[in-house]
């Protein structure tokens, strides 16, 4: 038999003294009882309080979206309905990979799902996702949606007869592994005019002064070499073995964000410390480029 528990059903509007989200954090939880079940077939979810966002786990894997959109795209293929995919910059290249592979559009926006609304219009995707666990799909709403993506983990379930973890496995032994992970610094003690100012004087010098395409990072011993740069929203610096490095102002707060991802061809043991290197060398292409500016003032 199976079984159905719920988490948080209270009126509590200090939300339990934690942050109202989908995190890695507030997964746990969900993951141990999942492991202490100890069921075949299980998943969990967990919605932010407007049902926008949603993040799934099992009890082998914390889900979030970098990780449930090529499962969930993989199905829709699968299932015959055929067409792109939209995401935003910052998000895993995996499910794009998948598209490729299979002849199928990818279309890379800003941050925020509205960005998403004219490849949906245009019938260009039957899906858009982004890495801070938004999704929907072609048909849906063009804004993200926790119930559609609940229903889509639900179809993979069904269709697959296997957990998602299973299933995102199997992907990676089919197109690839991708290791996507995020950081970010604070710029402190500065009014909001003066962040405007400093953030866009910071993303000119990464967009136009530090690098160009066929130049070489060396990142953790290795050299790497610029394959392309796209500038719609900071800078992405996509290398030649489709790794990548996303550097872009926060649009909420004083606060530089920097988003990585390591791709390879074979699974890595341990991926920690590639993607320290990663980060390390996100770090100092940042600190470059404020260093640029200051030294201008």
């Amino acid at each position: 038999a199976g079984a159905w528990h719920t988490l948080h059903e209270d009126d509590d509007y200090s939300f339990h003294g934690m942050k109202p989200e989908p995190s890695a954090v507030n997964q746990r939880p969900l993951l141990e009882q999942l492991q202490k079940n100890a069921r075949k077939f299980n998943l969990a979810l967990a919605m932010d309080p407007d049902a926008d966002r949603i993040r799934f786990a099992d009890a082998r894997m914390d889900i979030d979206m970098n990780r449930f959109a090529p499962i969930a795209y993989a199905n829709v293929l699968a299932g015959g309905l055929k067409g792109g995919v939209v995401h935003s910059v910052p998000s895993s290249g995996f499910t794009g990979k998948i598209a490729r592979s299979e002849g199928q559009p990818v279309v890379e926006t800003m941050v925020g799902f509205k960005n998403f609304r004219e490849a949906f219009n245009a019938g260009k995707v039957v899906m858009g996702f982004e890495e801070s666990d938004g999704i929907s799909f072609k048909g849906h709403t063009l804004e993200k949606c926790s119930l559609a993506g609940f229903l889509a983990a639900l179809t993979a379930l069904s269709d697959h007869n296997s957990n998602l973890s299973d299933q995102y496995l199997a992907l990676q032994k089919k197109y690839g592994y991708y290791y996507p992970d995020r950081a970010g610094v604070d710029v402190k003690g500065v009014s909001v005019e003066d962040w405007q100012r400093y953030k866009s004087a910071v993303v000119d010098v990464l967009q136009h002064k530090l690098f160009k395409v066929g130049d070489t990072l060396t990142i953790g011993g290795a050299e790497k070499t610029i394959q392309s740069l796209n500038t719609i929203d900071g800078v992405k610096i996509v290398l030649d073995d489709d790794s990548w490095i996303l550097l872009r102002p926060s649009g909420t707060e004083p606060k530089f964000r920097y988003y990585f991802e390591v791709v390879s061809d074979r699974e890595l043991a341990d991926a920690g410390p590639m993607l320290a290197a990663y980060n390390e060398a996100a770090e100092s292409l940042l600190q470059k480029a404020r260093d640029y500016v200051d030294n201008a003032k």
